[in-house]
């Protein structure tokens, strides 16, 4: 048989911060890619020692690869002419069979 307890009341609440969310520059994202291809299996070490994890470090190392990472990708603007709507004016067909 199970003793089920309620839940005892919070009496202390703590919250850890993990920190702000890390930016990193074209630059910063290129050296770190080249070094962790200076040796064999460098990639866990590169990545500790610049505090990212190697699942970051695979993802910018494939975007090299694939030349995507030349430039970080910001919103592009393109003008845009309104016209009005052109109505058609043929027939509306009925199916074909």
């Amino acid at each position: 048989m199970t003793d089920h307890m309620p839940m005892p009341k919070v009496s202390r609440l703590e919250v850890v911060s993990t920190g702000a969310r890390r930016r990193w520059t074209l630059e910063e994202k290129q050296r770190i890619v080249t070094e962790s291809y200076d040796g064999p299996r460098l990639v866990s070490v590169t990545a500790r020692r610049n505090g990212l994890s190697t699942s970051q470090l695979f993802t910018w190392r494939r975007l090299a690869r694939e030349g995507k990472l030349i430039g970080d990708a910001a919103p592009v603007l393109v003008p845009v002419e309104i016209t009005p709507a052109h109505r058609d004016t043929s027939p509306i067909a009925g199916p074909v069979f």
